[in-house]
């Protein structure tokens, strides 16, 4: 638009934003221009011309930050109006500042369906650019109908858009048009260029989902691959004399998909990469691009010797360009053929390790992960001393932790000797600092204390690691990492070490304590390695470490006190602190007896000063219910199902100078409705019973409170003590009739001693003893659940310390579909036509996608590759 037409305040706006110096004075200029957008909107009888400019001012505000939700219905109504411009310019605005989930969304679905309807193809248009960017996945099943008649429309622009608009509707729910898929895939015969362009996108994201399912297209997409690299489009599609060269990439990337692990397919495809890479290769940079993704193609399908060769050979012209984007594309390209065969790296291998030197950090990053292809155990050396290097001199936390992973990789898979292995996770835990983690430190001390190792050899690694660590314990500031490996290998094989011995390896292990910043966690770790030295030395230690564990009983940290009174007492008894700290018995299974025999001692001790003895839980259980243990009548003293509405209370005991009452009716079970005695009621004996056995919480099975039980007939006596009682028989059927008036407030001493007894909980017993534990943090737990006590012979457990992951199965590959015939009258003569048979229509899902509030990507709205394009809403 020229821009004639519109007013001066729209250019004032214009020009004093583009003047603007700070941040400040843009905001006062926006919200100056949001109380007028306010102001003019609201008034009556505004023009469709007017409103037009109100809403382009209405984007810019929300373009630069701030909210113009007073405009949105304005622009949803100027795209109703018949003016093609003013319809244009309201469904920009539409889709600028409104999203797919709006609540204002509904009012633009009956004029999108108008516009699909109409006889003008711009109106059609239009509608479609925003069916693409606001439809959601509940609307989808009213647009789809008209959007698939859209397909055959006469003009290719049309077609094209609705294309686009059909990949959308199959990512936001890939289920509502499964049915309608074959009709996209007709869409590679189209007569337009730019309409078979448009197709490849959506044939793209099929193919990527389930290739499988669509290798009948790859005589398809081969036959259309070779017509445009002959020259058969219109060269208004060349682009520095390569024909259509963004559809060659789509073409090559749905052509890699196909052929990945399928030869037949594959056979069919290597002789065009041949002949694209040929014609392609001219020295400019869009060729550069089809050569690159022909080299990729040829590393995903099934490898063809020749093929792999040819694809080497465009690499090497990557890497000896002085271009630095042709080398990165040659680094790139280089890493993904050495997973197939690594001999092409070979002679690369300095060219390589050149582009880590070069002052492009971009270059030098994309390097690292070809290295770490290209190491094998005769490069090794060469190699890592050059990630050394560089991982010294970057300061990025990123790239040192990712150097620092590939660093350890290298050296546990082709270390050439132990010796080289050590100084290297050495010299890694010193560069590297807390960026290693702690699982490449528990792989290290796996590999030390590996059961493999001979312990005869003089120079295995435990050797050197012991006489290595323990000189580097005297170097300062070490990392955490790296002293705890220290500390435990110093502690679990220190003793072995010809070159130090113990009493030297404590006093390094002290100097090493006093050099320690404030903190309790790597302290521990140095006491539990003394400690295993004192105990692997029979209890004798220095007079340096003795005063340092007193100084530590008096530690602010628990833990380091804790730690420092078993040193103590441990040192006290030697046999004891070895049979803690065994030699050489890390890694191996534990035998553990769950009855704890070497405890009998201070259970026997604890006896014979008046402790109670031990209640087994069913003991316990059983004397709390009130009856005798083993018995399997007992029930329980619980109840757990909700009270009766109409609760029994007890007979009452009416006074003997009471008046009598006069008889009441009886109750349909034959009771009386009232519970004082009558004279028609028969007296029923009562048994007496001692305060001892009145159950207050229904430990005998009965009461309101618990399970009722069969009442005994009223004529029979509970005991040969019962006398007559002035109590009628309790029509009602309850374990407890027996009522022994007490003065207020009292209870008898025995029924305090049972409240007591029972309000007593049973105390859990302890757990059994875990003797493996974690290294590390982050390492699993290495802990064992006791089993239950045996009346009998003891049971022992083996621990085992580091378990095996189970692994799954791969899954079945699936069957490709079979070919369909040809097509005729098409302007590319294809070999098979991608029509599969035809399938019954899947019901469409509507629902809410909750992925999809956050989903705020733009559609990948297709265009052609060469002229014709009229814009985005034209």
């Amino acid at each position: 638009m020229s821009g004639s037409h519109l007013s001066r305040d729209f250019f004032e706006l214009i020009k004093n934003i583009g003047e603007s110096r700070s941040k400040q004075e843009e905001d006062r200029i926006i919200l100056s221009e949001v109380r007028t957008l306010k102001g003019k909107m609201k008034e009556k009888a505004v023009s469709h011309a007017k409103m037009k400019e109100l809403c382009i001012r209405m984007i810019y505000v929300e373009m630069l930050g701030h909210e113009a939700s007073f405009g949105y219905v304005n622009a949803i109504n100027l795209s109703c109006v018949k003016n093609l411009v003013h319809k244009r310019v309201g469904y920009l605005a539409s889709c600028l500042c409104l999203h797919k989930d709006h609540q204002l969304m509904l009012l633009l679905i009956s004029t999108i369906q108008k516009d699909l309807s109409s006889d003008n193809f711009l109106e059609i248009s239009m509608a479609l650019t925003v069916v693409s960017r606001l439809i959601n996945a509940e609307t989808i099943p009213v647009m789809l109908p008209q959007v698939l008649k859209l397909l055959d429309h006469s003009n290719p622009y049309v077609r094209k858009k609705a294309i686009g608009a059909m990949n959308r509707f199959q990512e936001l729910d890939a289920a509502s048009v499964v049915s309608s898929l074959n009709r996209c895939k007709k869409m590679l015969y189209d007569k337009d260029p730019s309409v078979m362009g448009a197709s490849l996108i959506i044939i793209e994201n099929l193919v990527s989902v389930e290739p499988n399912k669509h290798k009948d297209l790859t005589k398809t997409v081969v036959s259309i691959l070779k017509q445009v690299t002959e020259h058969c489009l219109s060269r208004d599609y060349d682009y520095h004399r390569i024909p259509a060269p963004w559809i060659q990439l789509k073409l090559l990337r749905i052509l890699s998909k196909l052929g990945d692990g399928d030869r037949e397919a594959s056979n069919h495809i290597a002789p065009i990469l041949r002949e694209v890479m040929k014609r392609a290769d001219i020295g400019i940079n869009v060729g550069y691009a089809i050569v690159y993704e022909c080299v990729r193609t040829a590393i995903a399908i099934f490898p063809d010797k020749a093929l792999l060769q040819e694809a080497a050979n465009s690499i090497s012209r990557f890497l000896t360009s002085d271009n630095h984007n042709l080398k990165y594309l040659g680094i790139t390209a280089l890493a993904s053929i050495v997973q197939i065969d690594a001999k092409h790296a070979v002679k690369h291998q300095m060219t390589v390790i050149d582009c880590l030197e070069d002052p492009d950090d971009t270059l030098r990053r994309k390097t690292l992960g070809l290295l770490y292809s290209m190491t094998n155990p005769q490069n090794v050396r060469v190699i890592m001393q050059k990630l050394m290097s560089f991982l010294r001199g970057t300061v990025d936390p990123f790239l040192r932790r990712d150097l620092v992973t590939r660093i350890t990789q290298i050296a546990e898979k082709f270390a050439p000797d132990n010796h080289w292995y050590i100084n290297t996770m050495n010299a890694v835990f010193e560069l590297g600092g807390d960026l290693v983690r702690k699982e490449m430190a528990h792989n290290l001390i796996n590999l030390i204390s590996s059961e493999d190792i001979d312990s005869s050899d003089p120079n295995n690694i435990r050797y050197l690691a012991v006489d290595t660590y323990a000189g580097l314990l005297q170097k300062p500031n070490l990392p955490d990492v790296l002293l705890r490996v220290v500390a435990w290998v110093l502690g679990e094989y220190g003793y072995i070490s010809k070159k130090h011995d113990i009493t030297t390896l404590l006093e390094s292990i002290c100097d090493a304590l006093e050099q320690l910043p404030p903190g309790a966690e790597m302290r521990l770790w140095l006491l539990t390695a003394a400690l295993k030295l004192v105990a692997h030395n029979q209890g004798k230690l220095p007079q340096e470490l003795t005063a340092m564990v007193e100084k530590y009983k008096q530690s602010v940290y628990v833990e380091v006190q804790q730690k420092a009174y078993e040193f103590s007492e441990l040192v006290k008894n030697p046999t004891t602190a070895q049979a803690a700290y065994p030699k050489d018995e890390f890694g191996k299974d534990v035998k553990i007896d769950p009855h704890l025999p070497f405890l009998q001692g201070y259970v026997d001790a604890a006896l014979r000063a008046g402790a109670p003895a031990y209640k087994s839980r069913d003991l316990y259980s059983s004397e709390l219910s009130g009856s005798s243990p083993g018995l399997d009548n007992k029930k329980s003293t619980l109840q757990f199902n909700p009270y009766p509405r109409e609760r029994q209370l007890p007979a009452y005991v009416a006074p003997a100078d009471s008046p009598k009452r006069p008889d009441l009716p009886k109750s349909p079970d034959g009771g009386s409705q009232m519970f004082n005695p009558t004279p028609n009621q028969t007296a029923a004996p009562v048994s007496k019973k001692s305060n001892d056995d009145l159950d207050f919480f229904g430990g005998g099975g009965g009461g309101p409170w618990g399970p009722q039980t069969e009442a005994k007939p009223a004529n029979q006596a509970s005991s040969s003590e019962s006398k007559t009682s002035p109590v009628p028989a309790n029509p009602y059927p309850t374990s407890t009739q027996n009522y022994y008036p007490q003065p207020p407030g009292a209870i008898p001493k025995q029924v305090e001693k049972k409240i007591a007894s029972h309000s007593k909980k049973p105390s859990k017993p302890d757990p059994r003893a875990n003797l493996a534990a974690s290294l590390f943090m982050g390492v699993d737990s290495l802990g064992n659940e006791s089993p239950a006590a045996q009346p009998t012979a003891s049971v022992t457990t083996q621990v085992t310390r580091t378990p095996a992951a189970p692994v799954g199965p791969a899954p079945a590959p699936a069957q490709a579909p079979a070919a369909a015939p040809t097509p005729s009258g098409m302007l590319f003569q294809v070999d098979d036509d991608p029509t599969p048979t035809p399938q019954p229509a899947q019901p469409v899902a509507v629902g809410l996608d909750l992925n999809s509030l956050f989903d705020d990507d733009d559609s990948n709205e297709p265009n052609g590759s060469g002229g014709g394009d009229m814009g985005g809403f034209m």
